[in-house]
């Protein structure tokens, strides 16, 4: 028999104002080697808790994670459930994917951690590299998380992203 994992949640972060990094809106965290999926670019999440909302998963990894204690919003119309192992009716979980909006760009404050090896501020054309397999940093393992280039394929999230980022970059590869 199949085991079920609890199911999990993460936001892909966008910044309002881009005055630390310009042009760079998108916060994309770097797995640790001690995670599934480790040295991906992916946003940031983690399994729900019990009785948790996916949005309140998605925050609270987030929180956790990078140490941000600031405002963040979960735009409306962002979540996606992405079925992770799924054959017919089951699926080994359900990762709650959203965008989430903060005001101002930061430098994480917990990273790096068990979890995140590092944090970068991506540009829309670095984040269609990757999506299109781009590797960086150059010659290192890695490449975009699975989940995130599933979320990254929904057209409601790329007409989001390209209308939060200002930019009409080609995230269809």
């Amino acid at each position: 028999m199949r085991t079920k994992y609890p199911d999990a949640a993460g936001v892909l972060v966008v910044a309002r104002r881009t005055a630390l990094y310009p042009g760079k809106p998108v916060l994309l965290s770097r797995r640790s080697r001690n995670v599934s999926a480790p040295l991906t670019w992916a946003p940031w999440g983690g399994r729900m808790e019990r009785g948790e909302e996916p949005a309140q998963t998605a925050l609270r990894e987030f929180r956790e994670e990078s140490g941000y204690d600031g405002a963040i919003e979960l735009v409306a119309g962002s979540e996606w459930e992405h079925r992770v192992g799924a054959v017919g009716e089951f699926c080994y979980f359900r990762f709650h994917n959203f965008v989430g909006l903060v005001d101002d760009q930061f430098d994480p404050p917990s990273v790096p951690n068990w979890e995140v090896d590092e944090s970068r501020w991506v540009s829309p054309a670095e984040l269609a590299d990757l999506l299109a397999g781009g590797l960086w940093p150059a010659g290192q393992p890695g490449g975009l998380h699975p989940g995130l280039r599933e979320y990254l394929r929904r057209d409601h999230v790329r007409a989001l992203l390209n209308a939060l980022c200002g930019a009409d970059v080609d995230l269809s590869t």
